[in-house]
């Protein structure tokens, strides 16, 4: 038998098929599930043969066939050339005039089917050990989308923005409950995709209050991983359009770097604070719920469309995608976490319940962040290009505006309200409006900025003293004799608390110190920290107050 097989490695992305042949030796030989994926043989999955033998010029996946059973080769794979061979293995002939072998047999002889007529021969004598040339039934559809070079590396995405999406939520019960599973899950989601059927399932929906009261529908988990998969498709074409100075949701920016740019710009502007400038900060009335589907829709094709024959991925697919996250509507059932009296005192424009047809996302989607900063990305270039403003920020729905002249700002004011209402049927809150002289400074994204300096607002600074009272508590009701006696002494150990609320501790006391160390907030933790609190009996501060670590004398109840 060797003497009739021959090996072709091919290396690089697979591609669909454009021609095959096949031959069967003696022996049982069943075909895998890979391939009777990939070939249709109309139901046959056992032929009697030693070998199957393909000769195909491009096939979609690496795949071994040297003799039984067959197997897949992730490396490479090994395909016998078929045909009408002598005695030295040569290919004499290929048969292409539509006959092929079934699986039954008559003696020595196997059946000849004709397909071209629907009518098998039971007498033709081409005997089984001849090798002779056949073809499989149906070739692969090269307009099947399940095998095209964009979907080759579809898995390895999923399985990407797995990772990207349990990423801190390793401790809900959403994801363990995906995770128990995960594998199974992704290829099953995987089929899904390709085949059309994927659905996006029940949103859960509730209310927090805090830092403001906002309503919530956070998706399943299993659709989360679809929203970072079209994340990291979409997002690197969206991020080299939009301009520096919007800072939500992109890689190097965010709230701190938002708040360096406007301090920068106020400087900029003043001239190192020595001339008059103004600052103008606007915000839009009920942002996520007002924004109209059909026209981020538009809005997305525009940016996106350039570039949709040019990408690594099936941009065909992931625009299938998008389009199911933007018109699904999660409210339509979803399962109401608490109680509908807590959605009591949350104004109409905040709920997404409310919001006007074919309108409003919800808020906490990764897609939905994605989404909000293309919405405004027009609004964007019509203020940096159209209106000429150098010294310009926006933070999702927030945005400020920095100039010399006053009477200028309130010139443009009406121009920015009339083109939000045209372009993207949004209007500005009437009671969120803020003209000042740079001297005043700009509360913005958790700051207060001022010439020289940045504070942290007031209500943060409410937060960490209600943080430190929780820690106090947290460590007075951890403090319980301990059971543990001295060999020694046989005196008992000094009571401490247990590994779980030390590191409660530690954590809750740093989240603060990490956020306060980018501001003026010295005198705020001298006057909050050196007083006596019962966290200094386990650990201690430094970096300037900036950091708070655990001693070693009680470091061993987290480390063992």
């Amino acid at each position: 038998m060797n003497n009739l097989l021959e090996r072709r490695e091919f290396q690089g992305r697979p591609a669909a098929i454009t021609n095959c042949s096949a031959c069967f030796g003696r022996g049982p030989v069943k075909f895998s599930q890979p391939l009777r994926e990939n070939f249709d043989f109309c139901g046959v999955t056992s032929f009697s043969a030693d070998f199957l033998m393909l000769n195909v010029t491009s096939l979609p996946c690496s795949v071994s066939f040297v003799s039984p059973p067959l197997h897949w080769n992730a490396a490479s794979m090994f395909l016998p050339a078929a045909g009408i061979r002598d005695n030295n293995g040569n290919v004499n002939n290929v048969g292409d005039n539509g006959n092929y072998w079934s699986s039954n047999t008559n003696g020595i002889n196997g059946r000849n089917l004709n397909f071209n007529d629907g009518n098998f021969n039971a007498a033709n004598n081409n005997n089984r050990a001849n090798g002779f040339s056949v073809r499989c039934v149906q070739a692969l559809n090269n307009n099947d989308s399940r095998f095209s070079d964009k979907n080759c590396h579809l898995k390895y995405d999923l399985f990407r923005a797995y990772f990207d999406a349990r990423k801190h939520k390793r401790n809900t019960w959403n994801q363990l409950r995906f995770e128990i599973e995960f594998e199974h899950n992704l290829l099953q989601m995987y089929e899904k995709i390709l085949n059309g059927t994927y659905e996006i399932r029940k949103s859960i929906a509730f209310i927090i209050t805090d830092p403001v009261m906002r309503e919530i529908l956070a998706a399943d988990f299993s659709d989360r991983v679809v929203h970072h998969l079209i994340f990291n498709y979409i997002n690197p074409i969206l991020d080299q359009q939009f301009i520096p100075d919007s800072y939500s949701c992109r890689t190097g920016k965010g709230t701190h770097y938002g708040i360096k740019r406007i301090a920068g710009f106020l400087k900029a502007c003043s001239e190192n604070y020595t001339k008059d400038c103004y600052i103008l900060k606007l915000d839009i009335k009920g942002y996520f719920m007002g924004m109209n589907k059909h026209l981020l829709v538009e809005k997305l094709h525009n940016m996106l469309d350039a570039e949709r024959n040019t990408t690594s991925f099936d941009f065909n697919l992931v625009w299938w995608l998008i389009e199911k996250v933007i018109w699904n509507d999660p409210t339509q059932s979803c399962i109401i976490k608490g109680k509908m009296s807590d959605w009591d005192g949350l104004p109409l424009t905040k709920r997404l319940f409310q919001a006007a047809p074919n309108c409003g996302l919800p808020i906490g989607n990764l897609t939905s962040q994605l989404f909000s900063n293309v919405y405004l990305h027009d609004f964007d270039c019509f203020v940096k290009n159209e209106l000429g403003i150098e010294y310009y920020g926006r933070y999702v729905d927030d945005f400020v505006i920095i100039h010399p002249d006053k009477a200028f700002l309130l010139d443009v004011l009406p121009k920015i309200r009339q083109y939000l209402l045209e372009h993207s049927q949004l209007q500005l809150h009437p009671n969120k409006i803020y003209l000042q002289h740079y001297s005043k400074g700009v509360a913005f994204l958790g700051a207060y900025i001022k010439p020289h300096r940045c504070y942290i607002n007031n209500r943060t600074k409410r937060k960490f003293y209600g943080a430190l009272k929780e820690i106090d508590e947290i460590l007075t009701q951890s403090l319980s004799p301990s059971s543990v006696v001295s060999s020694r002494s046989a005196a008992f150990v000094t009571p401490s608390p247990n590994r779980v609320d030390l590191e409660k501790v530690r954590a809750k006391l740093n989240s603060y110190l990490g956020i306060m160390k980018h501001y003026r907030t010295y005198n705020i933790k001298r006057k909050a920290l050196l007083r006596p609190n019962k966290f200094y009996e386990y650990g201690y501060l430094e970096n300037r107050l900036n950091k708070y670590s655990i001693s070693r004398k009680h470091l061993k109840r987290i480390t063992n």
